[in-house]
């Protein structure tokens, strides 16, 4: 069993007496306006209450129970300012009090009004951010200005709440324009913020120069999960684990004893995955495709291009044939321009075009662009593990060795239909894309009514609603035997490091790299060691030596004695007991990055992840996401964890749900429902 952090939050722990004695809640509504009138004026509530009262509003909420009100938090004594007479307030006392996740939401959002003599670069508006990066702009005065959103979110699929890092970016106003100096249309609905004189926070203003968009849509800014290298505790900060520890400080120094905020911590069965099984996976594509004809066909402007993907195949010892026009019946991979020139020029893309006019041919699109650099191996491991799955899902049978499932099973993938002028209605019918799985055999399919009636019939009302509405719908696996089905939700929730150990250790190393090691130090450790290695000795006894008896330099101690040999970490450990932290074991088995690597499982929560191949490692763009399984049975079936160790379908990494959904979501994009 290991202990994994998580983002789940634990249930919130205030004393009401003591908030309702230093803040008031208001609720606010419209009372007699008429839809759709009423959701109309909803949009720019906010920022009218902001506007009319002047900093008075700590923070506010809209109620996810009553979607039609808003609760706001001010300071005992402060009183709200309603110009509108349509508008109804109410104070939430006794009885009232706000539900205990809408307090937790609104003391996070009035943290910089609570923090006032705080330093920090964060500002609010109906959330808290972080600045994490301020970019300058070419042939601008403005910046862009890149935060994470701290923000408390309900969990799909399960009750409770989990903490969202979420990356925002800001930009000037002026920069989202048409040619003719209009605004466009996304920009003037954004409310807007006011950048300081400093150029370190922003306001909620307005008439303020910023709005939350991005520069480029298509190339939103992330801020990294993780920056854990010892010595770079500034860009640890800078990270949304970085965030994470200061908002949690942050939240302690602005409420003490009144209110507290905590993350859960699970405990799970870990498989660790191998990097081997992932070569030998790898190898087996290989060896697949060998035996067929892979036919290149360049439709780029890079004439070069479909001879740099060849010789990316040779590596392999796989041959790509030239051709001139797509090969129905073998492998064809697609060399094709960026979408976005295409769109610019008013051309058709022609992986669009060759999809219409061979819908049932394996194609694999690619740029010439992906062709070039020290990625290009990487991107030809992904075009051929592509071709092998869209012509397992062509031919309705698994090639490659599979795990075992049970025979008896429909897996369903709900698919998302093209939105309508007026928008998608909550509640709108979604197909389902459908497969069995029998002896390595596929067949796919789109559902009837008579099969969602059957998997309806076999959920209560909170799961119905999770399937037949909202905008983000679970995957499901159903028996029609029995009439059991398994909810496959993504929470959203993510595994974290030790957070707080893993802070702790880079701020006690950040602090020894500033001062010198005291040679009686080193000679206390080398009494107190006595099983010590001779030539390890030798080494400290040499830098005590040089040292002539003052103090050692960190960075020559550091040059001296690495980590890998345990005799080493020891002599480092014994540092650090005695305020000297110069080096902390952050990927090893227990570690603090442990967790956030392989599968684990928590059987009682029915909960899962999968996250990477490998040892752990201290730069993470991204985190994984935690999933919830949702069935009749105690815990997680076996034959499901065993599903998600193919390493292919999540490139190198196991896959997050039963590797027959990727087959399904191909079927899905080749066949679609008319």
């Amino acid at each position: 069993m290991i202990e994994v952090h998580t983002s789940l939050l634990t249930t919130p722990h205030y004393c009401a007496q003591a908030l309702a004695e230093r803040f008031t809640f208001v609720a606010v509504y419209y009372g007699d306006i008429p839809e759709p009138a009423r959701t109309t004026r909803l949009q720019t509530l906010a920022q009218e209450l902001y506007r009319q009262n002047q900093g008075r509003v700590l923070s506010l909420a809209k109620d996810a129970r009553e979607h039609q009100r808003y609760v706001l938090m001010l300071s005992k004594g402060d009183s709200l300012t309603l110009t509108d007479r349509s508008l109804v307030s109410y104070p939430m006392e006794g009885a009232r009090f706000p539900a205990s996740w809408l307090i937790r939401t609104l003391l996070v959002r009035a943290l910089p009004r609570i923090l006032t003599a705080n330093t920090r670069d964060w500002f609010e508006s109906d959330g808290l951010f972080y600045i994490t990066a301020i970019k300058s702009i070419p042939g601008h005065q403005g910046a862009e200005v890149v935060t994470t959103e701290v923000s408390p979110q309900p969990i799909k699929g399960a009750r409770g709440h989990y903490l969202a890092l979420k990356t925002v970016t800001f930009t000037p106003f002026s920069l989202h324009r048409h040619e003719d100096g209009t605004p466009y249309k996304k920009a003037i609905k954004k409310p807007r913020y006011r950048l300081n004189v400093a150029g370190q926070s922003l306001s909620k203003c307005g008439d303020g120069d910023y709005v939350r968009l991005a520069r480029f849509p298509a190339r939103r800014n992330r801020t990294q999960a993780l920056h854990a290298r010892p010595g770079q505790l500034e860009q640890f900060y800078k990270s949304r684990v970085g965030v994470l520890t200061q908002f949690l400080e942050d939240f302690q120094r602005a409420y003490g004893e009144l209110a507290n905020i905590g993350l859960q911590k699970l405990n799970a069965v870990q498989i660790k995955i191998r990097d081997k099984d992932v070569h030998q996976a790898y190898r087996e594509i290989y060896r697949l495709l060998a035996s067929q004809r892979i036919y290149l066909v360049n439709r780029s402007d890079d004439p070069l291009a479909a001879e740099a993907l060849s010789a990316e195949l040779k590596q392999l010892d796989l041959n790509g044939i030239h051709a001139g026009d797509i090969m129905p019946d073998g492998l064809n991979l697609l060399i094709v321009n960026e979408a976005a020139e295409y769109e610019q020029q008013q051309h058709r893309d022609p992986y669009r075009l060759a999809r219409q006019r061979y819908p049932h041919a394996v194609i694999q699109s690619c740029t010439p662009q992906r062709l070039q650099g020290n990625a290009r191996a990487h991107v030809v491991e992904v075009l051929l593990k592509e071709l092998l799955i869209k012509q397992e899902v062509k031919d309705g049978c698994l090639r490659f060795g599979y795990p075992d499932m049970p025979a008896d099973l429909v897996f369903i993938l709900p698919i998302r239909p093209e939105e309508p002028e007026q928008g998608l209605a909550p509640d709108a019918d979604w197909p389902w894309a459908c497969a069995r799985l029998a002896e390595n055999r596929m067949t796919f399919w789109w559902a009837d009514p008579a099969l969602q009636q059957d998997v309806r019939l076999s959920l209560d009302a909170q799961q119905q609603r999770a399937l037949f509405s909202g905008y983000d719908r679970p995957s499901l696996v159903f028996n029609p035997e029995n009439k059991e089905v398994m909810l496959i939700t993504d929470t959203q929730a993510v595994t974290l490091p030790d957070h707080a150990t893993l802070h702790r250790y880079l701020h006690e190393i950040e602090h020894s790299l500033q001062q010198p090691v005291p040679a009686q130090l080193l000679e206390t450790c080398l009494s107190v060691k006595g099983d010590m290695p001779e030539e390890l000795r030798s080494r400290l006894q040499q830098l005590i030596h040089q040292a002539r008896q003052e103090a050692l330099p960190a960075s020559r101690l550091l040059a001296a004695l690495n980590y890998k040999k345990k005799s080493e970490q020891a002599v480092y450990d014994f540092l650090a007991e005695h305020g000297y932290r110069l080096k902390a074991s952050l990927a090893a088995d227990g570690g603090v990055l442990n967790a956030t690597i392989g599968i684990w499982v928590d059987h009682d929560r029915q909960l899962y992840f999968a996250g990477a191949k490998g040892s752990a490692q201290s730069i993470q763009s991204n985190f994984g996401h935690i999933y919830h399984l949702e069935n009749g049975y105690a815990g997680i079936p076996d034959w499901y964890l065993a599903s998600l160790e193919v390493y292919h379908v999540r490139h190198k990494n196991p896959t997050v749900m039963p590797f027959i959904f990727k087959h399904l979501r191909e079927y899905a994009q080749a066949h679609p429902l008319a």
